[in-house]
């Protein structure tokens, strides 16, 4: 008798249990994603061409998108996707030791190819705009404005210790870490590139490229 229970009790819970069914499995085509379209020039709606750089390769560095390209009056050359600036920043008036990337108009004024940094192009830093605002903001007295000013009207490199500093230019890294490199400025104010970056730099400039610092 109690077996005829068990075996009534099994065949009970084999007819009330649900039958599960796997569900079909369908194909899905593969989706063909478009491809990616390289990165267009920024468009430069207020881009000026220096006056003394028509028809020759000049310098633009943007401080704020951390860029630096080539361009030969307007046309884009060749573009640099990440530059590392001053570790203060960037600024139209700079002193000594506040690390800060002087914003202006400069010339390549002399070239270091056995740098610490691997090559250095050195800027002519303080020009006249930076001398004429610093003299104004008491940073310089009249003597120190008169013979940085009396050396850039004949076009030779002034004076590299006053308040102002200098010794800005752009460089690459010597033997510095390149993933640091991309994720601080750590410059004294000036503009690095990392060591291959530089050398191609190398190829485009000369004594007198004008450099634009925005």
């Amino acid at each position: 008798m109690i077996l005829l229970l068990l075996m009534s009790a099994t065949a009970l819970h084999a007819e009330t249990t649900p039958q599960v069914q796997t569900p079909m499995v369908q194909k899905v085509a593969p989706v063909t994603l478009p491809p990616v379209e390289p990165a267009k020039p920024l468009p430069w709606p207020d881009l000026q061409v220096p006056a003394d750089a028509h028809g020759k390769p000049w310098i633009l560095i943007d401080t704020r998108q951390q860029i630096l390209e080539i361009r030969r009056d307007r046309a884009l050359l060749k573009r640099f996707g990440y530059v590392a600036i001053g570790r203060g920043g960037a600024a139209p008036l700079r002193r000594m030791g506040d690390g800060k990337t002087p914003l202006g108009t400069y010339h390549i004024a002399w070239i270091n190819d056995d740098s610490r940094f691997h090559i250095f192009f050195g800027l002519d830093f303080p020009n006249g705009a930076d001398l004429a605002r610093a003299y104004q903001n008491s940073m310089i007295n009249r003597e120190v404005y008169g013979r940085n000013m009396m050396r850039v009207e004949r076009g030779m490199a002034p004076m590299q210790n006053t308040a102002l500093g200098g010794s800005i230019g752009i460089h690459g890294l010597g033997p510095r870490d390149v993933n640091l490199h991309r994720r601080y400025n750590w410059t004294d104010g000036c503009i690095a590139l990392d060591n291959e970056e530089v050398e191609e730099l190398a190829s485009w400039v000369e004594i007198g490229t004008t450099v634009v610092i925005r």
